[in-house]
């Protein structure tokens, strides 16, 4: 019973991590890459403007988590920015 409950509260804080994930996306996409493609010919972000909202999107996304569920998946053996990247992923292509 103990391990069921376990495997539910991993599930849910998997959960929270893709719905910050995807929240992250919108944001990044309403401040950032609305402007860049708008001032790009053609409207495409160079590899490094690309690496960079990458790299915004793991920072503001694990921001937005709380402490204890962080801790949860780290101790589960979640991979956390592969979470992040896949489900940024999905949503873009959504």
């Amino acid at each position: 019973l103990q391990e069921k409950a376990k495997l539910q509260s991993i599930n849910l804080a998997q959960q929270e991590l893709i719905k910050m994930a995807q929240q992250t996306v919108m944001e990044l996409s309403q401040t950032v890459v609305e402007k860049l493609k708008a001032s790009r010919p053609g409207g495409k972000l160079t590899e490094n403007e690309v690496k960079a909202l990458g790299d915004a999107l793991i920072e503001k996304t694990v921001a937005k988590m709380s402490g204890p569920t962080m801790k949860l998946l780290n101790s589960a053996g979640v991979d956390i920015i592969a979470l992040i990247h896949g489900a940024a992923e999905a949503y873009i292509k959504a």
